[in-house]
């Protein structure tokens, strides 16, 4: 049944990012185009930078627009009028909640997809593809991780898939506990995630305090701008997605608790 839900939620979020896909890439030809024109005479230079303004600006819609359009969704298809059928067919809540988590991380990686070949096409003059290979070449993802290639690219791939997920299911949760109130639900879920996203802040300062009096040489190390060793930086990265994927799962466990028990949704 998760495939039937999932199939409708990925249609309904293309319905919303197609047009988006489709304006980004026909802006990228224009770029490309604006590129040439300005070579040819500067008479075009204006137009051109406002327009690149436009395209960047477009590109963070893209990425932004496709997580703000995933919550709008699930806020519209779980809880507005939409809401009395979505929740009258008979899958459970953790499907329906599962499904707009896995469609989201979908169209995040079609738009991550369509944001990199914008970029390959509007700045093909200058081979931009050509600086992902130079990256890895250099080794900045191994500097940055502190681990050896491949495993400093994985790593923070899956760190950032997290991220997303958690992030996601931040905002799942917060307007889950506005809307247990009869009035003012968005407002409720305003003040929910706040306390929440101090909570999360509090608990990422507790695992540093730990980290740092079970390891005091980090401290001494920072502050004579040595770079942590790569089993320190292993243990912080380890850590750092552990504990968010615990939080995550309070995040998804207790959005789904409050749809079985505390919403009258049917």
């Amino acid at each position: 049944m998760l495939g039937k839900v999932l199939k409708y939620d990925l249609k309904r979020l293309g319905q919303s990012l197609t047009p988006l896909y489709i304006i980004t890439l026909i802006l990228s030809m224009i770029v490309l185009g604006g590129s040439y024109l300005t070579d040819m005479h500067q008479l075009f230079t204006i137009a051109y930078g406002t327009v690149l303004l436009f395209f960047i600006v477009l590109l963070m819609a893209v990425g932004i627009g496709t997580f703000f359009v995933s919550i709008q969704k699930f806020y519209q298809n779980l809880l507005k009028d939409e809401g009395y059928l979505t929740n009258t067919l008979p899958v459970t809540k953790n499907t329906l909640i599962l499904s707009k988590v896995l469609s989201s991380c979908i169209f995040m990686a079609i738009s991550s997809i369509v944001i990199a070949l914008s970029l390959c096409i509007a700045f093909a003059k200058f081979e931009i593809w050509t600086i992902v290979p130079k990256v890895y070449e250099l080794g900045l993802f191994r500097q940055i991780m502190g681990m050896t290639e491949p495993f400093a690219t994985i790593v923070l791939i899956i760190m950032c898939i997290i991220s997303y997920i958690v992030q996601l299911l931040f905002f799942y949760f917060a307007i889950a506990l506005g809307q247990r109130h009869n009035t003012n639900r968005l407002v409720y879920s305003f003040v929910y995630g706040l306390v929440l996203y101090s909570i999360q802040q509090v608990i990422s300062l507790i695992f540093l305090g730990i980290f740092i009096l079970v390891n005091p040489d980090v401290v001494s190390m920072l502050n004579n701008q040595v770079s942590p060793s790569v089993s320190i930086l292993g243990v912080i990265y380890v850590g750092s997605m552990i504990i968010s994927i615990v939080i995550g799962l309070v995040y998804y466990f207790g959005t789904v608790y409050i749809f079985k028990k505390k919403l009258n949704l049917e």
